[in-house]
């Protein structure tokens, strides 16, 4: 194994990492026995670590794991073909291309809510970061800003409205627009 093959397949380990949950909400969108999902998922895995050398850089890597993925599930199919929920290719073709949708969508909230993340008042991060990354109850962050467990709800809660409404108009922008 080559210097040059072992940072190609931990680079496409990375990506498979990164891509590993959007494949299996695919599989298990076609597949309902959960074990048969995590074989799946599984014999994915392994086509990609076998397949490393064919995987083009310069290509998403998202649409070329859907695509193994795609196989594995149609050999499975075509294994149960007594079952009566049998899925024919077009279908199978648009799960994975909505699937692929949604992955990008959520990289792009997810981008979003960093950046509007970065645009709140130190305060209103201060508290969220209590709140949600902390587990502070209300009730101790209400007391540390001698505050009512109400208003410190209330003050969450407009917090989360301003993120809201942040994230959308991000969204609407599109990227590497700035506000």
């Amino acid at each position: 194994m080559t210097v040059d093959h072992t940072e190609k397949m931990r680079r496409v380990m990375g990506l498979w990492m990164k891509s590993q949950p959007t494949v299996t909400a695919y599989i298990a969108s076609v597949v309902r026995d959960r074990h048969h999902v995590e074989d799946l998922v599984q014999e994915v895995a392994a086509a990609v670590s076998m397949q490393v050398d064919v995987y083009d850089p310069n290509r998403p890597f998202l649409p070329w794991a859907l695509g193994i993925a795609r196989i594995r599930i149609l050999k499975y199919l075509r294994n149960r073909r007594r079952d009566r929920h049998v899925f024919d290719d077009g279908l199978l073709e648009s799960l994975a291309q909505a699937h692929e949708r949604q992955a990008d969508e959520a990289a792009n909230r997810k981008a979003a809510l960093h950046d509007c993340l970065k645009r709140l008042p130190a305060g209103s991060k201060t508290i969220l970061d209590n709140r949600y990354f902390n587990n502070v109850p209300v009730q101790e962050i209400a007391r540390s800003l001698e505050k009512t467990e109400g208003a410190v709800s209330m003050l969450l809660m407009r917090i989360r409205q301003r993120l809201a409404t942040c994230i959308k108009r991000r969204i609407a922008m599109g990227p590497g627009d700035e506000a």
